[in-house]
């Protein structure tokens, strides 16, 4: 129907079985009436649907973990947060806001840039004082190396300041 492979993760379970795994106790699992299925290939919308056609009446959905209970109880339930299906939202999600970080410690951008100018500067020492020891080309390129080191730093140092300063 869907003309995708099914991954069954879990259907029918012993009652050993579905206490090693943490099943609840009164599980469809127990009563094979009950499937587990990875939404790896699948759209989780589309197999939600195709699956009530079917008369699976209980969704249970595992985001964290890719799948989808199903099961055919008598009285319908649902549990868990369905995937975001764009076909059936009457309005747009909400636009999730860039992380900022409360404190310096957890600026990546700004303990790389720290990182990276620390960097530089030891650098450009290093190659300052080795400059005599070297051929007067080697000495022009060391150089030019140096400047375009030194520009970088300060082109990442100058967006980090006005990324901070907004």
């Amino acid at each position: 129907m869907l003309g995708q492979t099914l991954i069954l993760t879990s259907a029918y379970r012993s009652l050993a079985h579905n206490r090693s795994v943490g099943g609840a106790t009164s599980s469809q699992h127990m009563l094979a009436k009950a499937f587990d299925i990875q939404m790896t290939n699948l759209d989780p919308a589309v197999f939600e649907r195709a699956a009530r056609a079917v008369g699976f009446t209980s969704f249970g959905f595992y985001q964290r973990n890719n799948f989808i209970h199903i099961d055919t109880r008598s009285v319908p339930a649902t549990w868990g947060e369905r995937w975001y299906d764009p076909h059936a939202a009457a309005a747009p999600l909400p636009i999730e806001r860039a992380y900022v970080p409360e404190r310096p410690s957890e600026d990546r951008d700004l303990l790389g840039t720290v990182a990276g100018g620390g960097g530089t500067v030891i650098a450009a020492g290093a190659v300052v004082s080795s400059l005599g020891s070297l051929a007067p080309v080697a000495q022009v390129a060391a150089l030019i190396g140096l400047g375009l080191a030194i520009a970088a730093a300060v082109y990442v140092f100058r967006n980090r300041i006005k990324k901070l300063a907004r």
